[in-house]
């Protein structure tokens, strides 16, 4: 199995480059959440508070990205019954110009 994911490496240099960017991204994202819990267990002491802190401050960010995912997945849905119609329209008018259909036009 190694072996096998060493060749994709080898043949598929992208694919090698993703992969250390995920690593390096993933130990990156690992050493900041430490620094940044150990700085805050220093500043705030208490457990409850602390977290009580954090769930208000994660809650935030949180918040805004369901509200652009909602937005974004309304968008899309809005766009694709667009194209539906477009398509049925498209559809009817060459109908309507190849057959018997022209009194639609």
């Amino acid at each position: 199995m190694i072996d096998k994911a060493s060749k994709v490496f080898t043949r598929v240099p992208t694919l090698k480059a993703l992969f250390v960017e995920i690593l390096a991204c993933q130990g990156l994202s690992t050493l900041l959440n430490v620094c940044f819990v150990s700085a805050l267990k220093s500043e705030i002491p208490n457990d409850d508070e602390r977290a009580g802190w954090m769930g208000k401050v994660c809650f935030i960010p949180m918040f805004v990205l369901w509200i652009h995912q909602a937005l974004t997945f309304i968008i899309n849905f809005c766009f694709l019954l667009l194209c539906d119609l477009v398509r049925s329209l498209t559809r009817i008018m060459f109908l309507a110009k190849t057959s018997s259909l022209q009194w639609l036009i």
